[in-house]
């Protein structure tokens, strides 16, 4: 395919533009011919080129975090977290025992509280199995027990008569 290259001075075509322009019964160009150039070079290839290269670019860019993943970031749920739950309870005429499991009970910040607001604390801790036993000494008066967890959640087992 032959492409023919043809080329002539700015002031000659602005003539004919204005030529054309008259001939047509229209009002004369009132752009500057060289604009009218300028404009139709920024349409070429290259520039078109250098657009797709671009956006093509940017996508790499944006996407690139996904083709580059470390083992050592990877977030995964471990199965040995679990929540504290009461397994078992027991009530005895002097004494509250309660079964809880779980791996981050805070076995250390368990506490009773009394209708009176008096604080009871628990009078044993025993690990059984991979269970906790908790004793809280009782005496027949109501008892809000506050069993909290490495996480900062608390369950409040309230223990009453009926």
């Amino acid at each position: 395919m032959n492409r023919h290259k043809y080329t002539m001075d700015m002031a000659t075509a602005n003539n004919i533009l204005q030529n054309v322009f008259i001939a047509g019964e229209q009002k004369p160009n009132t752009i500057p011919f060289d604009k009218i150039v300028l404009r139709s070079k920024a349409k070429t290839t290259l520039v078109t080129a250098c657009m797709w290269i671009g956006i093509v670019m940017l996508l790499l860019t944006l996407l690139s975090p996904l083709a580059f993943t470390s083992q050592e970031f990877r977030i995964t749920q471990d199965e040995a977290d679990e929540s504290v739950q009461i397994v078992s309870h027991q009530l005895y005429t002097s004494e509250f025992v309660m079964m809880i499991e779980g791996n981050k009970l805070d076995y250390r910040n368990v506490y009773a509280a009394k209708s009176d607001g008096s604080i009871i604390y628990p009078s044993r801790i025993r690990f059984v199995n991979d269970n906790t036993e908790i004793t809280i000494p009782y005496d027949g008066a109501e008892l809000n027990i506050y069993i909290p967890d490495t996480d900062g959640n608390v369950i409040q087992a309230i223990l009453s008569e009926r």
